[in-house]
């Protein structure tokens, strides 16, 4: 079957992500030495509504000393910086731990026993009216069952919606409460907290250097619907930020560097990439 005529083409597909030392080279002659790659230590980016290479030349010019005009007697190029960037939107653990360089560890869902909080109120808050406090839990809560809240003797127990109420992942203590009464300049107290946890992913950031990643698209083209494979060997790099809060879905502005992957041999006769090709069908 004959190679499509692509005069129009919206690229889309599947963006898998694996440690650089799982990807071996499949396009290589026969006899290199290097089998076919395992997509199982790969892992499936997710949503990815745009990712592209870039490349940067260096310019190198020769002016041309022996006209009057003057003129270019000669110019050469070469490749200087090479990259793919992407907008990752799937929260996955994966994804965050690539795009915030980061360690992840979960926890599964339980009951968690007399968590100890330190509270403190100030009598003059600008922010929080007198001496309004959140207090964020350890773990993300699940609210369907009410926490227990209670000194640190525990012998009181304090009054949902009266000493205290519930935000996202902690609890807020009101002007109002009896845990601890706001005076100049600021009071603390320790309370006991027990309630039941969620299913918690911690992210712990910028932890650790970019490490060396594969990048392949597994894809296909919505105009044609001919097959598209794009495999970038070797990459390293991480995202330009985290949103925290946003209007909008949200996403990690991903920059990779492609570097050369020298495990694949150059071959003058029949040059084969040792940075990234592409498969049509």
């Amino acid at each position: 079957m004959p190679i499509r005529n692509m005069s129009c083409s919206i690229p889309s597909g599947n963006i898998y992500i694996g440690p650089a030392g799982s990807l071996k080279q499949s396009t290589l002659p026969a006899g290199a030495g290097f089998p076919q790659m395992n997509l199982t230590n790969n892992d499936n980016a997710g949503t990815i509504p745009a990712c592209a290479i870039k490349y940067k030349l260096a310019e190198k010019v020769l002016a041309n000393a022996n006209a009057r005009a003057g003129g270019v007697a000669c110019v050469s190029y070469w490749v200087e910086d090479c990259t793919v960037t992407m907008d990752i939107q799937s929260q996955k653990a994966s994804n965050l731990a690539i795009a915030l360089l980061g360690r992840n560890s979960f926890t599964a869902s339980g009951a968690v026993t007399n968590e100890e909080k330190i509270i403190e109120k100030n009598a003059v808050n600008a922010v929080a009216p007198n001496g309004s406090v959140f207090v964020p839990l350890n773990r993300v809560p699940d609210w369907t069952v009410n926490p227990v809240v209670t000194n640190l003797a525990g012998s009181t127990t304090y009054v949902l919606g009266t000493d205290y109420t519930l935000g996202e992942t902690g609890i807020l203590v009101p002007v109002s409460s009896t845990i601890v009464s706001a005076s100049s300049p600021f009071t603390t107290a320790t309370l006991r907290v027990s309630y039941t946890a969620l299913d918690t992913l911690r992210t712990d950031a910028l932890v650790y250097t970019p490490q060396d990643v594969s990048i392949l698209c597994d894809g296909f083209d919505r105009a044609t619907g001919a097959p598209i494979q794009t495999w970038i060997y070797q990459a390293k790099g991480m995202a330009d930020g985290m949103p925290i809060v946003a209007d909008d879905y949200l996403k990690f502005a991903m920059t990779f560097r492609i570097t050369a992957d020298t495990r694949i041999p150059f071959n003058a006769a029949a040059p084969v990439s040792q940075y990234f090709h592409q498969l049509r069908g």
